[in-house]
């Protein structure tokens, strides 16, 4: 049973860690996840438990201040802004202070004391966190750190530097937690995809309600500025359309009746009424909503390397700074002060916020970005996975076509053509692939009353009917039932008509290539990135098709197991393969690859599901902007951890040789982890590549 605590007031990722890490041991929890941007913890439990006082317990002994609840923001929280204010004009009085200890106190005793005083006042919320995780056992964070190295500078006579540091770290802190909750709500806004009322057509009367609150049938209205709630067919009005934020596409597009909508969609200058379709929960949006909650609780591999690496990292360094304090000056037989202030600067710079900061703040940032192109990604792994991507292999129909068919020839060998359509819709009666929908909107024919109807994935459809039995589809239907076809193949869509046992012909369609698909397969080729075709269509069909476009490799006439066995081939070579579809008939393959790709409004229910990224507005050439995205993701994130640990071995060298302070370890380590987050959150403001 999954269970969401908020964190409230947790801004220290380093210290959410390690939160993480003890729920995990509670009795009874199976996981726990946390997601950063958010301040929650999504709690896999064995049972229904209310954990909230437990994990209440758990904050108070990492981190003071945090608030465990069920609801976000159940108490008004003191904005970064404002707390930085505080701490400035709190420090800035500390400084008057001082500069009154230096003129007018000239005893050095007496001004010892009062510099102890203030630097006791200034970093006493530092210092009681410290004492508090001593009493837990669970020490090892920058309050310990900082305490230590303000302690041990004071004793060896650096009274100024030690209080001076202390006051630039409560700045520089100060800073950080303005900066990472900046960028957090920067992140969230561009994840936010929900609607929060609806006018719906009840007791003779428009009502405002919630969205959930609505059926499939409901009519709804939807005025010049407003936003659509639920998925639905506009019955009445005209209207310009912006889904900027829900497929990224910039320019608005004309709508009208017949057409169908999904919720997030703003009207902009028209009235629509709209019929609902789906129910809010099985609404498109409802799972790309899912699908973004779930985004930020899937860690990449370099997230949970970091956090491994984190645990280990500081005990390390505190044992290092204690050797270089205590030992060393022994074994050289040299005075303590100068290793002692040596060390507290080690110490310092040592802290690892920076990296767990900024890795995850990388990758929340990369997929708010992925959303505002409408591009919703499952998680950070998918993320890091499409940077690595060997090849992509596609779907035809509806993914690299626009999938809507048009009937280019009819070929009777028995009966009448409208015979031909009326036995073919009573086939497709039931289809929404697009080829049953092309037959079923042709003006010719009326299916016939349909008793029983049963799909055979890969070759097509067998109805009992008021006229007997009828088989629709390819060649495969018709050796399914032993049925001859003297009809020459064709490069076309073909489907296959029979009556009782008798061919009445064939139906000869033809789909078109979607705008973008070949700039964004030539853009794949030049980046070493393979491409394959695996379809349901007729071999020949396929490989001209192929030829066409610039595709790798492209296989025709699979069934659903025999695209998973390509795809099973390419992948035991050691390739990291994603695929493309929309169909039913892809979710076996989506769902085997390293990443799969669903169509947002074209694909089926089952292929968003069974996808880990979803493309919403149905364009391929978003391919290259989510490989593109990705990659810059995996550099903006690995920078970070180079850029961090390189700064802070730079800095432990030079204290280790005596040439830095503490003033410069402090801006090391305050300035690492704020240059990190702004690093991180440039991938906000990452341009999309020109094809």
């Amino acid at each position: 049973m999954k269970q969401i605590y908020y964190l409230n007031h947790l801004g220290c990722a380093n210290c959410g860690a390690k939160i993480e890490d003890k729920i995990q041991k509670i009795q009874g929890v199976e996981d726990a996840v946390l997601d950063f941007a958010k301040t929650r913890m999504v709690v896999e439990q064995k049972s229904d438990e209310d954990l909230t006082v437990t994990i209440q317990e758990i904050c108070d002994s990492v981190e003071a201040g945090i608030f465990v609840s069920k609801e976000k923001n159940i108490e008004e929280e003191e904005s970064p802004g404002e707390e930085l204010k505080g701490t400035l004009l709190e420090l800035f009085l500390v400084a008057l202070a001082v500069v009154g200890i230096r003129i007018f106190v000239s005893k050095e005793t007496l001004a010892m004391a009062f510099y102890g005083v203030l630097l006791i006042y200034v970093g006493f919320s530092v210092y009681r966190e410290s004492l508090s995780k001593i009493r837990t056992g669970d020490f090892f964070d920058e309050n310990f750190l900082m305490s230590i190295a303000s302690f041990g500078a004071f004793f060896v006579g650096e009274y100024l530097e030690a209080l001076a540091v202390m006051i630039f770290y409560r700045i520089g802190e100060a800073l950080q937690d303005m900066a990472v909750e900046r960028s957090k709500k920067s992140i969230a806004n561009l994840l936010e995809t929900d609607q929060s009322y609806a006018h719906v057509w009840r007791n003779e009367n428009w009502m405002e309600v919630d969205p959930e609150e609505l059926q499939v049938g409901d009519k709804i209205l939807i005025k010049p500025g407003e936003n659509v709630p639920i998925d639905g067919m506009v019955q009445k009005g005209e209207s310009l359309i912006n889904n900027q934020a829900i497929t990224g596409e910039s320019r608005p597009i004309e709508t009208g009746v017949g057409e169908k909508i999904l919720a997030g969609s703003i009207a902009v200058d028209g009235t629509l009424e709209i019929l609902v379709e789906k129910s809010r929960e099985n609404s498109t949006m409802a799972k790309i909503q899912e699908m973004v909650d779930q985004s930020t609780m899937e860690k990449a591999r370099v997230e949970r390397w970091i956090t491994r690496f984190a645990k280990i990292y500081t005990p390390i360094v505190v044992g290092i700074a204690a050797v270089i304090g205590f030992l060393i000056p022994i074994i050289l037989q040299s005075e303590f002060s100068p290793w002692i202030y040596r060390a507290c600067t080690f110490l310092i710079i040592s802290c690892p916020c920076a990296l767990v900061l900024s890795v995850p703040l990388s990758m929340y940032a990369g997929i708010g970005r992925a959303s505002k192109e409408g591009i919703f990604i499952r998680g950070g792994d998918r993320m890091e996975l499409m940077a690595e991507m060997d090849g992509i292999a596609f779907d035809k129909t509806g993914t690299l076509t626009d999938g809507k068919f048009y009937i280019d020839e009819i070929r009777c060998l028995t009966g009448t053509e409208e015979a031909l359509f009326s036995a073919a819709k009573s086939g497709e009666i039931f289809s929404n692939h697009p080829i049953g929908k092309a037959i079923m909107e042709y003006p010719l024919g009326e299916a016939y009353n349909v008793e029983s109807h049963k799909d055979f994935a890969g070759k097509g459809i067998v109805a009992e009917t008021s006229q007997g039995r009828i088989l629709v589809g390819n060649e495969k239907i018709l050796e399914e039932f032993s049925i001859e076809n003297p009809l020459e193949k064709s490069q076309k869509t073909r489907v296959l008509v029979v009556q009782g046992e008798t061919l009445l012909g064939e139906i000869l369609l033809s789909d078109r290539i979607k705008s973008g698909v070949e700039k964004s397969l030539v853009w794949l080729r030049k980046n070493k990135i393979s491409t394959f075709l695996y379809s349901g269509d007729n071999d020949a069909l396929v490989q001209d098709f192929a030829k066409k476009i610039p595709i790798d490799k492209a296989y025709g006439g699979l069934m659903p197991e025999e695209k998973l066995f390509h795809l099973e081939e390419e992948l035991s070579k050691g390739k990291h393969l994603a695929y493309i579809g929309d169909g039913i008939n892809d979710a076996p393959v989506l769902a085997r690859a390293d990443v799969g790709i669903a169509m947002g409004t074209q694909g089926s229910d089952m292929a968003i599901s069974s996808s880990d990224i979803i493309l919403l507005q149905d364009d391929i050439g978003k391919i290259p902007t989510l490989i593109s995205l990705a990659k810059e993701t995996k550099k903006v994130t690995y920078g970070n951890i180079y850029f961090a640990l390189g700064a802070k071995i730079l800095i432990m060298i030079l204290s280790l040789l005596g040439i830095t302070s503490l003033w410069l370890a402090v801006f090391a380590d305050v300035g690492v982890a704020l240059l990190a987050v702004a690093y991180a959150t440039s991938l906000l403001r990452w341009k999309t590549p020109s094809l």
